[in-house]
C-alpha cells in the first residue's frame, strides 16, 4: 500500500515527463472512484504478476495429480549390427536387424503417503495463490483511493485559491476607490497587492502538485491524465466500533494465505516423513511387434518393490527442517495476526481523530468567514486598519484551505480503513485462476 512518504517519492519521479508529455486534447469522463479502481485492475501490472502465480499453483496441482495415475508410454527400438568381412561370429549370433514396439503403463500404488500429502500441499498453495491475489486487488484499491483524492484535493485547493484571488480584486479594487477619493493610503493597496501575488505564486505551487498527481493517477489507472473525476464520495456520520472491524480481520486473505502456508508446512512433514516407507510400483508391457527369438513374448508385468534402509540421515534432517518450516509458519500466522490488528487499530485511531478534526476545520472556516466579513465593514467605519482586514482574510482562506484538504485526506484514510477489511466495490474475486 502506498503511504505518504513512498506516494511523495512516485509523483517526484513522474512529474518531470507529465510536464513534459503533451496533454490529451479532450477530456473524459466523468470517472467516479469505482471506475477508476475498475481501470487500475486491468492496469497494474504488479496484480498480474500475482494473478500468474495463480496459474503456476494450478500447474503444480495438476503435476501433483500426475503422481497417482497410472503413466503410459509408447517406445520403440531399430537396431542393426554389421560385421567386419572375416570376423569369428557368435555361437549364438543374433539377428543383424532387431526392432521392438512396447506400450508400457506404470501405477505408482504405495509411495509412503508421500504423493497424497503432496496433493493437498499443491492445493493449499493454488488457495494461497489466490487470497494474495485477492488481498493485493484490496491494497491497490486503497492506493487507488489514495491517487483518486489527491487529484480531487489538489483541485479543490485550486478552486480555494482562485476564490481567494477574486477577493483580493475585489478588495483591491475597493481600496483603489477609496485611495482615489483620500480615504486609503497607497500602501493598502500596494499591501494588498503583494499578498495577492503570494496567491499567485501559492496557485502556481498548487498546479504543479496537480500536474503530478494526475500523471500518477494516469500512471496506476491507465486512464487520460486530464480524466475528470466524479467527486461523489460521502463521509461517514459514524463509525462502527474498534472491536466490529478488528473481527473482521479474521477472514482477510493475507491472514487465511498465512493459515494456508501452515496447513501447507505440515504437509511438508508428512512428504518427508513418508519416505522412510517403502515405494511399491507395478508396471505392464504390451509388445505389438518385436525381433525374434521372442516372437510368442507378447505382454509381461512386474511389481517393485523399494525399501530405504539407510540414507545417510538425510530423511531424518529433511523431516526436522520441515517440522522447522512448519513453525516458521505458525510464528508467521501470529505475527500477520498481531501485525493487521495493530495497523487497523492505528488506522481506526486516525480516522477517528480526522473526523473530529474535520469538524473542527469546518467551524472554524465559518467563523473565519465571519470575521473577514466583520472585519471589512469595520474597516469602512474606520473601526481597524487595512492589515487587519488583509490579516482576517488570509485567516479565513488558510482556514477553507485545511478544511477541504482535511475532507479529502479523511476520505483515503476511511477507504483505506474500509479495505483493510475487504469492503471494496468494483473488486470479484477470480476463482480460476488470474486470466
Amino acid at each position: 500500500m502506498l503511504n505518504r512518504a513512498t506516494l511523495a517519492g512516485f509523483i517526484a519521479l513522474l512529474v518531470a515527463s507529465s510536464l513534459a508529455a503533451p496533454a490529451f486534447s479532450a477530456a473524459s469522463g466523468p470517472y467516479a472512484l469505482v471506475d477508476a479502481y475498475k481501470a487500475a485492475l486491468g492496469q497494474s501490472e504488479s496484480l498480474s504478476i500475482t494473478g500468474e502465480t495463480i496459474t503456476q499453483a494450478e500447474m503444480r496441482y495438476r503435476e501433483a495429480i500426475a503422481t497417482v495415475v497410472p503413466n503410459i508410454s509408447l517406445s520403440g527400438d531399430l537396431y542393426h549390427q554389421y560385421y567386419l568381412q572375416g570376423a569369428p561370429k557368435s555361437p549364438f549370433p543374433a539377428p543383424d536387424n532387431q526392432s521392438f514396439l512396447r506400450v508400457s503403463a506404470v501405477q505408482p500404488l504405495f509411495q509412503g503417503f508421500r504423493e497424497y500429502a503432496a496433493l493437498r500441499a499443491t492445493k493449499d498453495q493454488l488457495a494461497a495463490s489466490k487470497q494474495a491475489y485477492a488481498w493485493a486487488a484490496w491494497q491497490l484499491y486503497a492506493d487507488t483511493a489514495q491517487v483518486f483524492n489527491l487529484v480531487l484535493s489538489s483541485e479543490k485547493s485550486l478552486a480555494d485559491l482562485q476564490a481567494e484571488l477574486e477577493l483580493y480584486d475585489q478588495r483591491i479594487q475597493f481600496l483603489e476607490g477609496w485611495f482615489r477619493i483620500g480615504r486609503a493610503q497607497d500602501t493598502d493597496v500596494l499591501s494588498a497587492r503583494s499578498a495577492q501575488a503570494q496567491i499567485k505564486a501559492q496557485v502556481e505551487s498548487v498546479k504543479y502538485q496537480i500536474a503530478a498527481a494526475r500523471e500518477a493517477f494516469a500512471f496506476l489507472t491507465g486512464l487520460p491524465v486530464d480524466a475528470r473525476l466524479s467527486d461523489t464520495q460521502d463521509l461517514p456520520d459514524s463509525l462502527s466500533s474498534m472491536a466490529a472491524y478488528v473481527a473482521e480481520l479474521d477472514n482477510r486473505p493475507d491472514v487465511e494465505a498465512a493459515r494456508l502456508n501452515v496447513a501447507n508446512a505440515k504437509e511438508g512433514i508428512a512428504i518427508a516423513w513418508g519416505a522412510h516407507l517403502p515405494s511399491i510400483n507395478a508396471q505392464a508391457d504390451y509388445y505389438p511387434y518385436h525381433y525374434a527369438p521372442d516372437t510368442d513374448l507378447n505382454w509381461d508385468a512386474f511389481l517393485s518393490v523399494t525399501m530405504p534402509i539407510f540414507m545417510g540421515g538425510s530423511i531424518a534432517a529433511q523431516t526436522r527442517s520441515a517440522e522447522s518450516a512448519e513453525r516458521q509458519a505458525e510464528l508467521a500466522l501470529q505475527q500477520t495476526l498481531r501485525m493487521d490488528q495493530e495497523n487497523l487499530r492505528s488506522s481506526y485511531q486516525k480516522l477517528h481523530y480526522d473526523l473530529s478534526q474535520g469538524k473542527a476545520l469546518v467551524d472554524a472556516a465559518d467563523l473565519a468567514d465571519k470575521d473577514y466579513r466583520a472585519e471589512a465593514k469595520n474597516f469602512e467605519h474606520g473601526l481597524v486598519t487595512n492589515l487587519d482586514v488583509l490579516q482576517s482574510m488570509v485567516t479565513y482562506t488558510n482556514a477553507a484551505l485545511a478544511r477541504d484538504a482535511m475532507r479529502y485526506t479523511t476520505l483515503s484514510d476511511f477507504l483505506s480503513l474500509q479495505a483493510q477489511i475487504g469492503h471494496v466495490p468494483g473488486f470479484t474475486p477470480k476463482p480460476e485462476g488470474a486470466r
